[in-house]
């Protein structure tokens, strides 16, 4: 078995700590203001743009397509460079986990409070379809 050493702390580290930490939480803040009121956030920007000057208004459906698109992206990412070097990023299958887990999860509470359409249903099961799978490969790079 190859030793694991620590990688080298630099000086820089605590900063790069802090701002990644202060993205965390902003990313956070935001998620939960897109869950719980994706108009009332759209309303807000434009509001905002509007004392910036005349911009046409948004299409929220092309929004939420911005961020869906880039999510999609972004797993697709992480799957890739993990099938690439299973063991080298082997923690991105955890980054991986967690999005699809909160993608599923967050289906079944709409299905379940919002109304059962099938859609949400559908997301449930391949996204936690997808945590299974994902969950396997770890237990096999272990």
């Amino acid at each position: 078995m190859i030793p694991r050493t620590q990688p080298r702390r630099t000086a820089r580290e605590p900063v790069a700590r802090g701002i990644l930490g202060v993205l965390a939480f902003a990313f956070a803040v935001t998620g939960m203001l897109f869950l719980l009121s994706p108009e009332g956030v759209l309303r807000w920007v434009e509001a905002i743009g509007r004392s910036f000057g005349s911009f046409a208004p948004a299409s929220g459906e092309r929004f939420w397509l911005i961020l869906a698109f880039a999510y999609m992206m972004l797993v697709t990412f992480l799957a890739g460079l993990s099938a690439w070097r299973p063991q080298t990023f082997r923690p991105m299958l955890w980054a991986l986990m967690f999005g699809k887990a909160v993608s599923s999860s967050t289906a079944l509470m709409f299905f379940i409070l919002d109304r059962p359409a099938f859609v949400y249903l559908l997301n449930f099961l391949v996204d936690g379809g997808i945590v299974l799978l994902v969950g396997i490969c770890v237990w096999l790079l272990r």
